[in-house]
């Protein structure tokens, strides 16, 4: 179900069809990363959350600090 809902996520953003959904090693939170592929050797990295609130922090977050300026993930496009 996730991989199938990044794919769409992804097809919708880039307008290009996932090749590949990989999923990558979690690191201490509810959060699951996977790397998606596309053609042209175009890559994401997409994250799948479990925790409503916590989606919402994360992505305020991100947002937040890059205005500030600092290095953090884009948040390019998500699910309702």
């Amino acid at each position: 179900m996730e991989k199938e809902k990044l794919s769409e996520l992804f097809q919708k953003h880039t307008g290009c069809i996932a090749l590949a959904i990989t999923e990558l090693p979690s690191s201490g939170s509810n959060r699951r990363y996977f790397r998606i592929t596309g053609e042209n050797n175009l890559s994401l990295i997409g994250v799948c959350g479990t925790q409503p609130e916590e989606n919402a922090a994360f992505i305020y977050m991100a947002k937040h600090f890059g205005e500030q300026g600092l290095p953090v993930p884009k948040v390019l496009i998500q699910s309702d």
